[in-house]
């Protein structure tokens, strides 16, 4: 990932993130205000739209009450640990599986699997959030994939002046 080797890549990722995020996530009424704040922290939803920008797919975990009718948190998941289940004839995605190191063979032998929003009657789900790329179903590229030659270039450059 050229983030964490070309600079000027690195600089546009985050100041577009923060951009993305503003000044979080408020209402204007003020007792909508305060139970948003409680279900989703703003810390939450500036990891998310990090996420976003960086990877073009992004993630919440949803906790529903006991009766599955109203939502009761929002966390942020590192969307590098999850993996959409493979679908067949169904058109949605229906669980995800979250493992903290995918290159790991007994890691992977131990995945959790998760439910998609709204696909059961589990008290945690994924949320999956990503911008809608023609060809691709399961996820999505970043916006600055196209950027991508240009980074590997200023990475190479930096190890010539070493």
């Amino acid at each position: 990932m050229t983030y964490n080797v070309s600079t000027t890549n690195s600089a546009c990722i985050e100041g577009i993130a923060d951009l993305i995020y503003g000044k979080g996530l408020y209402s204007k009424t003020p007792a909508f205000n305060e139970l948003l704040q409680k279900i989703i922290p703003q810390e939450e939803t500036k990891r998310v739209a990090f996420d976003l920008k960086l990877y073009g797919n992004a993630a919440y975990q949803v906790y529903w009450n006991d009766e599955h009718t109203k939502i009761v948190k929002m966390y942020h998941v590192p969307v590098q640990y999850l993996r959409a289940e493979k679908i067949y004839n169904n058109p949605k995605i229906e669980n995800y599986y979250y493992c903290t190191d995918w290159n790991d063979q007994r890691s992977v032998k131990n995945k959790k699997k998760v439910p998609a929003f709204e696909t059961s009657n589990e008290k945690m789900e994924i949320l999956y959030i990503k911008n809608y790329s023609p060809s691709l179903y399961y996820y999505s590229l970043p916006d600055w994939v196209s950027a991508l030659q240009f980074s590997f270039v200023e990475a190479e450059l930096s190890n010539l002046h070493i």
